[in-house]
């Protein structure tokens, strides 16, 4: 566990820098040169999870160099990739969807598709949690936030 753990925690710090390293280029308004800009928020997040990132790894480093002569198992075996792979196909696919139709209808069709992948059996409960989520998601965003959602191509 120590070994996955140092490498998430190493390509989480990338990715975070890599995302600062992009927000430099995010324009700030000439209308508001004093304002602190888009490039803030994923700049304090960035910063945040290279933080965490460093807690996860220097909490693990020791546990993966005392047993890095250890013979190791696998980091993903061919069951949990399997899993992962679908799992990435069904997100993918709803991205592919909400282009088209928008937002609710693919995040009911992800919801759905993630239940039952993950073998939820009762149909009332799959109903109700595949319709209900991208509802109270859409009212939090798009009616309190006022965050528009994609309303997809066929609906434009």
């Amino acid at each position: 566990m120590a070994r996955i753990n140092v490498i998430v925690s190493t390509v989480f710090a990338l990715f975070a820098v890599a995302v600062i390293a992009a927000t430099r280029f995010i324009p700030i308004s000439p209308d508001m040169p004093l304002t602190k800009g888009s490039a803030t928020f994923p700049l304090i997040l960035s910063i945040l999870i290279i933080a965490l990132s460093g807690v996860l790894f220097l909490t693990n480093i020791g546990s993966y160099l005392s047993t890095r002569h250890e013979k190791q198992k696998p980091i993903l075996d061919p069951s949990q990739l399997k899993t992962v792979s679908i799992g990435f196909l069904i997100i993918l696919a709803c991205a592919v969807l909400m282009a088209l139709v928008g937002f609710i209808p693919s995040m009911i069709v992800l919801n759905g598709a993630f239940l039952l992948f993950f073998r939820v059996r009762k149909p009332l409960l799959i109903a109700a949690v595949s319709v209900a989520t991208p509802i109270v998601v859409f009212v939090v965003f798009q009616l309190v936030l006022r965050i528009p959602l994609p309303s997809g191509v066929l609906f434009n």
